[in-house]
């Protein structure tokens, strides 16, 4: 923040005075890269405008083409201004610009540019030739700063299609140049990138230690939207492995901050998962008023990402067994994806529709969507696959298929055990006890039950913290697996 005003008083003198094109090109990325890190995007954008207009005025296009590159990254990233298809329009107008005048450096960014703008938009294969050339053309060109970008989006690539051994080199070659740069805001956001990777993994452990590591730098930079960022990506480990009090309050305090920072990512969709996590607890009086407040700041500041609160809706008046306000919330319709390419997200919105096939015994329409479900994010992810896997199960208990319930729910109840995720786990164990049961495995079945009861009381313990302990305890689903 205070980069910025210096750079922007900087500015001033320079246009007053009448430095050269060079210095004052130089000036307007200085004070447009500051307002971004400080999450002041629509700021970083009227600079650009500015810096835009100034190079046509000039008559050099150079400097326009660098002031579309800049927007271009502003539309093609997470925040109220997302918009894909301007951002592709300004990067291909830079390219033509680029090759009139010859600048053959300039491509690294330009691609780099297009491979974040195809990521954002889940084009990930086009986002994967993009990056390479972006990636080559950085190492020709020696510039450190653009090597470490472009690897360090390249993680994020390589996360979103499940190729984690490949995200992990990239983003420790992009560290170890943000430690020589000694760009402590982009260093933090390398930690956060690869715990996204861990996390993604299924390694809670080494997630969490990252994303304290990050979250140490953005509080001693004052970096309030990365403070936002860490803190969610820390609630997203607590919650997946049944800590729920401290996922909880981890949550409430990212989303307080990303309010002020614009992280759309936390104010919206993290906004929306907690509804969920009080509902999944029983508090309902806490999740309505929430989910409600998420569909809000969606309308407002990313009406395209309307459907993730709005599925965080259906699945909530599920848990309350109403079918007719789901159906309500849901249109009629089938809730359609966002544009955010972790496949959590895809899992988070296309459960509602899932649920909603089941709650209306359409069996089949809900196996059919597991189907798609599980053949986009099986590769993907190892995180809430089990999640998918249980309703499977449930789908083919309906079907009157329990053997094949029987072996979804066993490998249901593998992989969450291996990662540690009893949110899942005493579901899946207490849906595969109603099938042992129905096959004649009463044994098996009382064995089900026992394990599922004692992860209810870890998790009811964990609550006691923020003080939901008994409504998660009291709940119809809970009780009966206690009696």
């Amino acid at each position: 923040v205070e980069a910025a005003t210096h750079f922007s008083r900087a500015l001033e003198v320079a246009k007053r005075t009448h430095s050269d094109n060079r210095q004052i090109t130089k000036l307007h990325t200085a004070v447009g890269q500051s307002l971004e890190l400080s999450g002041r995007h629509e700021q970083a954008l009227k600079n650009y405008d500015d810096m835009q207009a100034y190079g046509a005025e000039q008559g050099d296009p150079s400097i326009v083409m660098s002031a579309l590159m800049a927007k271009a990254t502003i539309y093609s990233i997470f925040t109220r201004l997302h918009n894909p298809e301007r951002s592709t329009q300004m990067l291909m107008e830079a390219l033509e610009i680029s090759r009139e005048i010859g600048d053959h450096a300039i491509q690294a960014k330009l691609n780099w540019n297009l491979m974040l703008n195809h990521l954002f938009s889940k084009k990930f294969e086009q986002a994967l030739v993009y990056a390479h050339v972006a990636l080559k053309l950085a190492r020709e060109s020696d510039n450190r700063e653009q090597l470490a970008f472009v690897l360090n989006d390249l993680c994020r690539l390589y996360t979103c299609l499940g190729r984690f051994d490949e995200a992990y080199v990239v983003i420790q070659e992009a560290r170890s140049l943000w430690k020589a740069l000694d760009h402590q805001v982009m260093l933090a956001d390398n930690y956060g990138s690869e715990a996204e990777a861990r996390f993604n993994a299924g390694e809670f452990d080494a997630a969490l230690a990252l994303t304290e590591q990050a979250l140490q730098i953005t509080e001693h930079v004052k970096n309030i939207w990365g403070q936002s960022y860490n803190r969610m990506l820390m609630a997203f480990v607590h919650l997946g492995r049944g800590e729920l009090g401290e996922g909880i309050k981890l949550a409430e305090q990212s989303i307080e901050l990303s309010d002020e920072a614009g992280l759309i990512a936390s104010s919206t969709g993290l906004r929306s998962e907690l509804a969920w996590t009080y509902a999944y607890c029983g508090a309902f009086e806490k999740a309505y008023p929430l989910i409600e407040d998420a569909l809000q700041v969606a309308e407002s500041k990313q009406p395209i990402w309307k459907a993730f609160p709005q599925s965080g809706k259906v699945r909530i008046h599920l848990l309350q067994n109403d079918l007719r306000a789901a159906e309500q919330t849901a249109g009629g319709e089938y809730l359609q994806p966002i544009s955010i390419p972790y496949a959590r997200f895809t899992i988070f919105l296309s459960l509602a529709n899932i649920e909603l096939a089941v709650a209306k015994e359409q069996y089949a329409i809900a196996l059919s969507l597991l189907e798609d479900l599980l053949n986009e994010v099986t590769s993907q992810t190892r995180v809430d696959v089990c999640e998918v896997l249980r309703w499977k199960g449930i789908a083919l208990v309906g079907l009157n298929r329990p053997d094949e319930a029987f072996q979804t729910l066993t490998e249901a109840c593998s992989l969450a055990k291996r990662l540690g995720a009893n949110p899942q786990l005493w579901l899946i164990l207490a849906n595969l006890a109603d099938v042992n049961a129905k096959l004649g495995i009463d044994k098996e079945a009382e064995s089900n039950r026992a394990e599922a009861r004692k992860i209810v009381e870890q998790i009811a313990e964990s609550l006691r913290a923020v003080g939901l302990t008994e409504s998660f305890l009291d709940q119809p689903r809970v009780r009966e697996l206690m009696r």
